[in-house]
Formats: structure tokens, sequence, C-alpha cells
């Protein structure tokens, strides 16, 4: 699955932890960030991975024009270079520059302009940063998309609502 947003315009984000049922908050502070859910400036919002509301992190401000990815430091798999994470499991999202001396994990500088891309299946990740804020639109596309064909038809496009909980 592809998802993207754009990174122009974030005032807060909030990270998704994975869903895995632990009752220590400790050990759920180490779980994999499996997709962060950006409020921007004009109070909309968009969501890349996977986003769950009963599994979020609390909001964080952006005060700067960058945010930083955190994963763990493995020996041979250092983290460099263009904004791409292959493979790796992000730990933390941060909006503050990450102290230099931190053993545990390894950085990396996601400048607030142009488009995020997440890329997940069941097994892996991978997250990109690029210069073109153009999004793509992965649930309408899915939606639309023709049986057995590449087109899209607009009359196959349905709307629903999702009921979140039951409970006042």
């Amino acid at each position: 699955m592809s998802t993207s947003a754009p990174l122009d315009g974030v005032e807060s984000f909030r990270a998704c932890r994975a869903w895995i049922r632990i009752w220590d908050q400790y050990c759920r502070h180490h779980l994999p960030t499996i997709g962060p859910l950006f409020t921007y400036t004009d109070g909309s919002q968009r969501c890349v991975g996977q986003v769950r509301p009963d599994s979020m992190t609390a909001p964080v401000k952006v005060h700067s024009d960058k945010i930083w990815h955190g994963n763990i430091k493995i020996p041979g798999r250092e983290v460099s270079g263009p904004i791409h994470f292959k493979g790796i499991i992000i730990r933390h999202v941060r909006a503050e520059k990450p102290i230099d001396d931190d053993d545990d994990y390894h950085y990396l500088e996601l400048p607030l302009k142009g488009r995020l891309s997440w890329y997940f299946t069941r097994f892996w990740m991978v997250v990109e940063q690029f210069d073109s804020s153009e999004v793509h639109d992965e649930v309408g596309e899915a939606l639309v998309l023709g049986k057995g064909s590449n087109t899209f038809s607009e009359s196959e496009v349905k709307t629903f609502d999702v009921r979140v909980s039951t409970r006042c």
C-alpha cells in the first residue's frame, strides 16, 4: 500500500504506534511508529502509513521547518543521505532536534516541504520525502478503480460512515 501527504504547512502531528496489546506504558513507548497524522495550519488533517485512533500519541506541535524520524541503531544499517528509510522500523518522530550523543537511535532530518510517501506491507515499510508536493489520493483511486481495467469509473464511488465508538 502506498500513502502520501504534503509536508508544507504542517502545524502538528500525532504518531500512531503499532497496536500490539501491551499493558506496560514503557513497552508501548518503544513500539514502532507505523504512521503519522498531520494537522495543517488551515485545520485540515492527512495521514500516511497506518493510523488507528486508539493507538495515537499526544499531539506534538511543530516549531520549526523540520521534523526528525529515528530508528534504533543496528551495526551495518546506518541511515544517512537522502530521506529514505527502507525496511527500517521508525521508533520516534520528533519536532525538536535530537541530542547528538544519543547512543540508541539514528535520526534523519525531514524538511517540512514537498511530500512524504509511506509505502508499507505487513512485513516492511519504505518512507521517502520528495520535493514535489503533489500527493496521490490512494483511497480515492482504490474506490473508483473499475474491475478488470486500469481506468477510473465515477459511478463506482460509494460513500460510507464508520462508527468509531459506541460508548460515551
